[in-house]
């Protein structure tokens, strides 16, 4: 039983320790380093998620891709998925878009 307790404590310990390390790690990155390699959802999800915390960011979809343009004038764009197409949808109560 004092086997199984000590293998947990471990385990935990070691998961706390990666956790924190990963989370360093992506608190040191800028939004560009973010962007590196990531799918078209997740960028749509950052999209979604910059719109309130990095207003300075411009974040927008075509047709044909996710576009992320900065405060420096650049302009990073991931590809969508060519068999799949965004459909954004607008709330309605006095107006459409703030």
């Amino acid at each position: 039983m004092k086997m199984n307790k000590l293998n947990v404590i471990l385990i935990l310990l070691c998961l706390s320790w990666t956790f924190s390390a990963l989370a360093k790690e992506t608190k040191n990155q800028t939004p560009e380093m973010m962007l590196e390699g990531i799918d078209a959802k997740k960028a749509v999800a950052l999209a979604n998620d910059w719109h309130w915390t990095q207003k300075e960011i411009q974040t927008y979809i075509t047709t044909r891709e996710v576009a992320f343009k900065f405060p420096s004038g650049k302009l990073i764009q991931i590809p969508l998925p060519k068999n799949e197409v965004m459909v954004s949808i607008a709330p309605y109560i006095n107006y459409t878009h703030t």
